[in-house]
């Protein structure tokens, strides 16, 4: 089977390489032109305003968005994370700017919910995504999204993106989480999850008592064949660490 998307990242690449932009431009063409996707997404090594990018992988060449706006064939979409490696939220003025930078709407590259960086792998980011993803349509090329270790768990975030594109401003992230949850879990797992969330995902683990977190272990026990509960035991268990070599904090 022929892949229909052909991913090019360069997200690895340092940024003191001389003509950096045009040679992931060229390499980026005989992809292109070997390949039969429909459709090719190319990740530069700077794809954030982030100034964790250049303690990375060094200062960012001058013009470097600017040279993929003059060479780079313009069906090749790009990836783009926002303001941050992990961005909250997209303001339209912000996804503007960047499609003068590159001479394109971005793709987006979403990192909601991930946990798997030093600090983030201590949550569990399970609230749906923000009101704000309601009002990205026309503004983008696509939008991926990148998930928590747990992926069942990951379901329930995720399950949002397209109500939120879908409802526009009658999008409301606290219905959404509601309606998901209650569809994937059942009720009585998600009326738990709902009064847990805030010790999931604003507390996290580090910050919870060993009788908070013995509670809790009790607590979803009780859903012993529930694979959602299972993940949240594991997490509370330490079963899930974080990798250092990851950028996604």
């Amino acid at each position: 089977m022929q892949p229909d998307i052909l991913c090019i990242l360069f997200d690895d690449m340092r940024g003191d390489i001389p003509g950096l932009a045009d040679i992931q431009i060229d390499i980026a063409h005989e992809a292109a032109a070997l390949s039969t996707a429909s459709r090719i997404i190319f990740c530069p090594t700077y794809y954030s305003f982030d100034p964790v990018l250049e303690k990375v992988f060094g200062k960012m060449p001058d013009n470097y968005w600017q040279t993929f706006a003059q060479k780079l064939d313009s069906q090749i979409d790009i990836f783009w994370t926002g303001e941050k490696v992990c961005s909250p939220d997209y303001t339209r003025e912000h996804l503007l700017l960047v499609d003068e930078l590159i001479g394109r709407k971005p793709f987006l590259w979403d990192n909601y919910p991930v946990n798997d960086g030093a600090v983030k792998s201590n949550v569990l980011q399970l609230r749906a995504f923000t009101q704000s993803h309601a009002q990205l349509e026309g503004h983008v090329a696509g939008h991926a999204v990148n998930p928590m270790n747990q992926p069942w768990l990951s379901q329930i975030p995720l399950a949002s993106l397209p109500l939120a594109y879908q409802q526009a401003q009658n999008y409301s992230p606290e219905s959404a989480f509601t309606l998901i949850s209650n569809d994937l879990c059942g009720s009585a797992l998600a009326q738990q999850l709902a009064r847990d969330l805030a010790a999931f995902q604003d507390r996290g683990l580090k910050n919870l008592s060993d009788t908070e977190q013995l509670a809790l272990r009790h607590s979803y026990s009780q859903f012993h064949s529930n694979p959602f509960a299972q993940e949240i035991i594991d997490w509370l268990d330490g079963v899930y660490l974080f990798d250092p070599a990851c950028l996604t904090e």
